[in-house]
């Protein structure tokens, strides 16, 4: 009897064993069916990720911080994506991504349409940068503190003042656009030298330290109005924004296809009056060869999260398709244009 009721209970056993395993083969684990663990689709494909590389700014500056906006905007809509924000400044961005190191960066479109077409300050073309999106429009600024006695370009020249300024990283557009005005006044830096001024190069951050070290007396920059560093540096500082009159005004546009603007004197607390000046757009390019899908989710993340952007940075305000893709002088990429067209920012 003993050995029956064993042998009863031993299949008994089996069977719930059996019962159990059917049970849990059939059934689906949490989110398997759909893919909403954002590792696989609805087909039970690996779903794939963004492993990218976004050149800005110096660090701690205006491009640093808004390519790390932008970068955001990736990261929350592609999930399990990694996008990495590393320095970089804006002509030497433009020949990194021509040898595609990295996959896309800021720069500003005057300084990427004379990489294109290979004018100054570049020696060769580099023809296979594509533009992504406009970000924002920049305005140039040419500050000098007052104690230097110069209150524009006119007068320098008059004087053959030997200003000390910072004129930005060499071959940016704060560069060799503010060198061109220069020039269009009738000096330059080799002017300013013999004067027995100095022309150094540097970030904005760098040059302001320059000046408050007594090294110098004036920086080169551009940036939204106003722009942080200035409304932080006239805390300390009396200073002059220079203003460049019409005629030198219509031969930089005609040159370097710059925008003019006024800054407005409700911009800044010192300003008494408003300054001529002019915009140079700044955008994201890469070589043409990143993939379509890729710069399609990279323009398209960014118009899905407007609202983010201009809460990250003042400079976003009024950001959306129609704006990202009023590019002139230089290619559409491909993968751009698609969005563009579906969206009905482009015909």
């Amino acid at each position: 009897m003993n050995k029956l009721f064993f042998k009863k209970l031993l299949i008994f056993l089996l069977v719930g064993l059996l019962i159990v395993g059917v049970a849990t083969g059939c059934s689906k684990p949490d989110g398997g069916d759909n893919g909403d663990n954002g590792n696989e689709n609805g087909n039970g494909d690996q779903e794939e990720t963004l492993n990218l590389t976004l050149v800005g700014g110096a660090t701690g500056g205006i491009w640093y911080s808004m390519a790390e906006a932008i970068a955001e905007t990736i990261r929350r809509e592609e999930s399990g994506s990694v996008v990495s924000v590393v320095p970089g400044g804006d002509a030497a961005n433009l020949v990194r991504m021509s040898e595609k190191d990295g996959d896309f960066a800021l720069c500003y479109l005057p300084t990427a349409v004379a990489a294109h077409t290979g004018n100054d300050p570049f020696d060769t073309a580099l023809e296979d940068l594509r533009a992504l999106s406009l970000v924002y429009s920049a305005d140039y600024y040419f500050v000098v503190i007052k104690s230097a006695g110069v209150s524009s370009y006119q007068e320098v020249l008059d004087k053959k003042y030997p200003l000390k300024v910072t004129m930005n990283q060499r071959g940016s557009v704060m560069d060799f656009v503010g060198r061109a005005v220069m020039n269009e006044y009738g000096f330059d830096y080799e002017d300013i030298a013999d004067w027995g001024g100095e022309v150094n190069f540097m970030s904005t951050n760098d040059g302001i330290d320059l000046i408050r070290s007594g090294q110098a007396e004036g920086f080169s920059t551009v940036g939204p109005t106003p722009v942080s560093q200035i409304v932080e540096f006239a805390g300390t500082h009396d200073i002059f924004i220079f203003s460049v009159d019409d005629n030198v005004m219509e031969k930089i546009v005609e040159k370097y296809g710059v925008i003019p603007t006024k800054i407005p004197a409700s911009a800044y607390d010192f300003l008494e009056e408003d300054v001529n000046t002019f915009i140079t757009p700044a955008l994201l390019v890469a070589h043409k060869d990143l993939p379509d899908d890729v710069v399609y989710t990279i323009v398209k993340v960014q118009d899905a999260n407007k609202d983010y952007l201009e809460s990250a940075h003042h400079a976003f305000a009024g950001f959306d398709a129609e704006y990202m893709s009023s590019i002139s002088g230089l290619p559409l990429h491909p993968g751009a244009e698609k969005y563009y067209k579906e969206v009905g920012a482009l015909k």
